[in-house]
C-alpha cells in the first residue's frame, strides 16, 4: 500500500462563468485568463499531493468548495481536482493556498487574474 505523498505541484486548471459560457483551460505557467469573465465563476484547482488546511479566495473573499475529484495512476490516488464557487464583478484576483500532510509540512501559494 502506498503513502501519501507531499504536494509538489499546485494550479489553477480551468475557469468558467456566466459571462464566458463554457469552460476556460488554462495552461499550466499561465498567470491569467485569455478571456472575460464575470458573474458566477467557478475556478478548478488541482493538487498533486496531499494537501489540508486549504482556502480560495477571490478579491479577497473566500469561495466555497464544492466538488472534489480524485486523480489516481494505477489506481492510487496521487492528486486532487478542487472546485470553487464566488461571484465576480470587475477583474478578479484568485488565491489558493493549501499545506501539505506530510512531511515535508510546506504551504503552497498561488495566485492568478481573471479577466473581465
Amino acid at each position: 500500500m502506498s503513502q501519501a505523498q507531499p504536494i509538489t505541484q499546485v494550479f489553477v486548471a480551468s475557469v468558467a462563468s456566466t459571462l464566458h459560457g463554457h469552460w476556460e483551460e488554462i495552461s499550466q505557467g499561465q498567470r491569467s485568463t485569455r478571456h472575460s469573465h464575470g458573474g458566477d465563476i467557478i475556478v478548478v484547482t488541482v493538487e498533486v499531493g496531499y494537501g489540508g488546511s486549504r482556502i480560495a479566495r477571490l478579491n479577497g473573499s473566500i469561495m466555497q468548495q464544492y466538488r472534489e475529484e480524485l486523480i489516481t495512476s494505477r489506481g492510487v490516488v496521487v492528486g486532487f481536482a478542487r472546485y470553487w464557487r464566488g461571484y465576480l464583478r470587475g477583474s478578479g484576483h484568485f488565491e489558493y493556498q493549501t499545506t501539505s500532510t506530510v512531511h515535508p509540512f510546506d504551504t503552497w501559494r498561488i495566485s492568478f487574474s481573471i479577466r473581465s
